[in-house]
């Protein structure tokens, strides 16, 4: 009896010892580089990846998994060290590996990165690309449709990326739309209406595909007086104001940089 206890102790010894093996040949530490933005792909559904290379020579690729451990912030560059795991019996539509954070080598600010949440940080770009600060070059063109006909300016940057739209209304009343973008991504429309005496500035701030803030301010004559407030943004044309929908707002956009 003492000893089959004996043979039965010693097999499950080398059973658990067995497993933590496999586990740690199942399981690798790799290095990491993380951009300090993501971009938009398509898993299950349309999302958005982060953006991973194993080295600064190598090409951004779309990362579809999630990182235990790893807590993210945009505008930042890392270098980390994950552990990589082998997953028995993977979900149909899911990763075969599991990744979890060792350690966090490197946080840099990506000093081109735009908080797109900070309104103060797109006023102040907004200021730059008035004042023909920002470096980028333009392209001006004719939109007619119907009986309506805008001049639009384009603004790219060395890349070839749109970065700010300003169309202007030919006729009454006289009217501007200003369209700020990274990305691609609309993040500030703005726009003046001036129908008689009166002058309108509408502003609606976009992060990620959202609203996060709609002002309006009303000023007599055609100059803006200093010290006027904004305040919330009342639309007089309620759920159908497109303004407020971002996925309208950025079509608008689209429409505007392929002419």
């Amino acid at each position: 009896m003492r000893i089959n206890l004996i043979v039965t102790t010693l097999l499950l010894l080398l059973f658990a010892t067995s497993c933590q093996q496999n586990t740690a040949e199942q399981a690798e530490v790799k290095s990491m580089l993380v951009s300090s933005r993501k971009a938009d792909c398509v898993g299950v559904a349309p999302t958005q990846c982060l953006q991973v290379r194993e080295s600064a020579d190598k090409p951004w690729t779309n990362f579809f998994s999630a990182i235990k451990g790893f807590d993210y912030q945009e505008g930042y560059f890392y270098e980390i060290k994950v552990k990589v795991t082998k997953i028995e019996n993977p979900p149909a539509d899911g990763s075969s590996l599991a990744y979890e954070l060792v350690e966090t080598v490197k946080k840099e600010k990506d000093p081109a990165y735009m908080e797109l949440n900070s309104t103060e940080t797109i006023d102040k770009w907004f200021d730059n690309i008035q004042r023909g600060e920002s470096g980028y070059a333009s392209k001006q063109s004719t939109v007619t449709r119907g009986d309506i006909t805008q001049t639009v300016t384009t603004y790219t940057d060395d890349a070839g990326a749109v970065k700010f739209i300003k169309a202007e209304l030919a006729g009454k009343p006289i009217a501007q739309f200003q369209y700020y973008l990274e990305n691609g991504k609309v993040v500030l429309l703005r726009e003046w209406i001036m129908a008689g005496p009166r002058n309108v500035e509408n502003r609606f701030y976009f992060n990620n595909g959202n609203l996060i803030m709609a002002l309006s301010k009303t000023i007599p004559g055609r100059m803006a007086p200093e010290g006027v407030p904004f305040t919330e943004y009342k639309s007089p044309y309620g759920d159908s104001d497109y303004r407020l929908k971002y996925n309208e707002v950025q079509q608008s956009a689209n429409d505007l940089m392929q002419k």
